[in-house]
């Protein structure tokens, strides 16, 4: 229980309470689960990146490309 208690507070000291309070559920609120959730959201992201990826880029691209046509400047 002492270990769990060291860990919980090492925890909280890396991430921060504010960090993980913005984890909080209906019902279980113990640092374990507040740091799972933190990490669910964290591989839930990683999912979106390629996406988040294409668009940056495809948005990026033709907004180039329309003040190109734009300007009359490839620059």
């Amino acid at each position: 229980n002492r270990k769990n208690k060291i860990m919980t507070k090492s925890i909280e000291q890396l991430l921060s309470s504010d960090r993980l309070d913005g984890y909080k559920g209906k019902a279980n609120n113990s640092m374990v689960a507040k740091t799972h959730r933190y990490n669910f959201n964290i591989e839930l992201s990683k999912t979106f990146y390629p996406l988040l990826h294409l668009l940056e880029i495809s948005l990026r691209n033709t907004l180039h490309h329309a003040f190109c046509e734009s300007l009359n400047d490839a620059n």
